[in-house]
This record gives structure tokens, sequence and C-alpha cells, in this order.
């Protein structure tokens, strides 16, 4: 069944396009390896071994929190996340091989994106449902479609308006730091009497859109400044105590997915009492690597984006795919940053690690080393 955009599989909830994507992805892998074997054609072998070392690290540092875990059966729910994760990347490196099925990938990528995002697309106006989880994937989808080969058509300019107002109605600090970036970026290609209409236009809209409904403006200003707000108290009180939770357990951590009940106890012990132990999280997917698994854990998670990264800064800088994948790892990073390994994130994080890794496969005509595995 559904859960808003999500389906749920008893508890399970993935996105509705993992399951087919899966199955699409092992079918396509049965029938390509007797024509290509094991053998890999790759720019560089020194990422795909940072991500497997990464990947192979994160998994053990989950399972080995588990001695130490308060709720040892939590560690079995991350490590079937990071594995998913995973699962998803290598199955998109693998097919990336090919140019038409890495295009099937970014499009897959970008369609789950859109979904999500534009699920919540319904104008409302209570200002706290404004608040979704929607925002970066509407980002995301923003710039892979910007990404995308071909004329700006009806369609595209479009779809580009709605995905900008469904991450300004995110009201998120992140997400509107991300349009910002991109908007400094549309700016470069205007003339100077362009940018000038075109920042003009913005200023006068956005004053007759706080003019009109004031309401929007006191929300604004306790979101993004007001270092006294509840919703600023709080993280910065879960970032100080997943601090202290690392330093005090740092080789193995307190236990994965033990965060919130580690919070939980700790503010009972101050005379608090959270009724939803759920949304006690560190909101920095780092730091709570960090804090339940430990220095193992936060070592893996480095090398398995570090193993991303180096693959994008090795790609052919002339591919049309390298650009977009990098401003979409910019996003991840600020998204993971400020926030968690949420349910609706995973199968697009996978599509995107994996898309990064096969821009290191490389065509018949091209310099290779051969890894074969």
């Amino acid at each position: 069944m559904l859960r808003g955009p999500l389906l749920n599989l008893g508890g399970v909830f993935l996105h509705p396009f993992e399951p087919f994507f899966l199955l699409a992805a092992v079918v396509g892998l049965l029938l390509a390896l007797p024509h290509y074997g094991l053998k890999l054609h790759l720019r560089s072998r020194t990422p795909l071994l940072l991500f497997a070392a990464g990947s192979l690290l994160l998994l053990a540092s989950v399972a080995l929190s588990a001695v130490v875990s308060v709720r040892p059966g939590m560690t079995v729910k991350a490590f079937s996340k990071w594995l998913e994760i995973i699962l998803v990347a290598l199955l998109s490196f693998w097919l990336g091989r090919e140019e038409r099925f890495r295009l099937w990938i970014y499009l897959t990528f970008f369609a789950a994106a859109v979904l999500y995002a534009l699920w919540f697309l319904p104008v409302s106006v209570d200002f706290n449902a404004w608040v979704r989880f929607s925002g970066y994937e509407a980002v995301i989808a923003l710039i892979l479609l910007s990404g995308l080969p071909g004329k700006a058509r009806w369609w595209r300019r479009t779809s580009q308006i709605s995905l900008i107002w469904v991450a300004l109605r995110s009201l998120s600090r992140g997400v509107w730091l991300v349009l910002f970036l991109l908007g400094l970026r549309e700016l470069r290609r205007l003339t100077w009497r362009k940018r000038f209409a075109a920042v003009g236009t913005v200023f006068g809209l956005s004053f007759l859109l706080l003019s009109a409904v004031p309401q929007l403006g006191f929300v604004l200003q306790q979101r993004f400044f007001t270092p006294e707000s509840a919703s600023n108290r709080s993280r910065t009180k879960l970032l100080g105590a997943a601090a202290e939770g690392f330093l005090a357990h740092p080789v193995l951590g307190i236990g994965a997915e033990n965060f919130p009940s580690y919070m939980a106890a700790k503010l009972r012990a101050e005379g608090v009492h959270e009724k939803n132990v759920s949304v006690l999280q560190v909101h920095n997917i780092f730091l709570q690597t960090a804090v339940e698994e430990g220095v193992l854990g936060l070592v893996g998670l480095f090398l398995l984006t570090a193993g991303a990264a180096a693959a994008l800064w090795a790609a052919k800088p002339s591919y049309w795919m390298r650009k977009p994948l990098i401003e979409v790892g910019f996003v991840f990073l600020l998204m993971l940053g400020l926030g968690v390994l949420a349910n609706n994130i995973r199968f697009l994080l996978g599509l995107y690690l994996g898309l990064a890794l096969s821009l290191l496969h490389v065509t018949a005509d091209e310099p290779y080393s051969e890894v074969t595995e």
C-alpha cells in the first residue's frame, strides 16, 4: 500500500519505482553477463576500490555496533538500509557501462525525484503544511532536468517552474541556498540588462508576496533568523548530544539506529519526556554515523563518498552527465549534512552513487586499465 508517495511493504518503505528498477536491473545483468563477462574497462580503478572499501567497512561497523547496542534489533534495520543503497549503486554502476543504459538510469533518477517532489505540489494556505521533505528532491530534479541535452521546450519550462515552486514551499534553508546558487549560475549566462531585470523581478515579487501574506514573513524570520527558535534550539542540542556520545564511545559507537533511544534516555535524566522518540535524530548523517557506528562507520562513509567524488573527478570533463552529477552531489552533501537518511532518500542516493561510478566506464577507443574480478 502507499504511504504518501512511498510503498509500504510490511513496514518497509520503498520508492514505487524501486522494485521495478531492481527487477529490470537484475534481468539486464543476467542477460549482459554472457556478452561482457566479468571484465571491466575503467578509466581508473581507485574510485571503485574506495567505494568497495567504504561499503564493506560501513556494513561491518553497523554489524559490530550490535555488540554495544541497547536495541540490537535496530542494527538489522540499519544494515538493510545501507545494503539497499549499495545494491542499487552497484547494479547502476554495472548497467551504466553502455550509454543507453546510463541514460535510462539517469531518467529513472530524474523521474523518481520528480514523483516525490510533485506529490506535494497542490497549494495550501497552512504554512505548517509547507514544511515537507520534498524540497531537496525538487532541486535534484531541477538540476537533472537542466542537464538533459536538447532545446528548452514548453514542457521543460513548465516543469522547472513547478519544481522551483515546490522547492520554495519547503521553507528549507538548505534548499533555498541551493536555489540561490542555481540562480547565480543562470545569471552568469545572461547579459547585464537581463541580469538586472531578473533580480528586480525576483525582489519585486518577493516584496508583493510578503506584503500580501505577512504571516509568511514571520514564519521565515522564525525559521531562518531566530537562533532561539524551537527548531534551532533542538537541533543544536541534538548535535551537542551526538558529539558527546561519539567522544564517549568512539570505536563502535552506541549502536546503529540507537541515537533516538540514547537521546530519549538523556532527556529523561534531565526531567524531559519526549513522546515521539523517532524525531530525535541528529540531523547530520555524518555525525549520526559517528555516534552510532563509531569511527569505523565514519571512515566507511567517508570512503564511500570519496569513491563517488573520485569517479566524477576522473570522468571526461566534456561528458554531458558529469556537471549535473557534480551539482547533485553538492545537494546530497548538504541534505545529509542537515538531515537524516529518510525512506525517500535511499533509492535516490543509490542511483546517484551508481551513476557517478558508471562514469568510470570507457568506450573501446579510449585508454583504459583492465580490472578483472
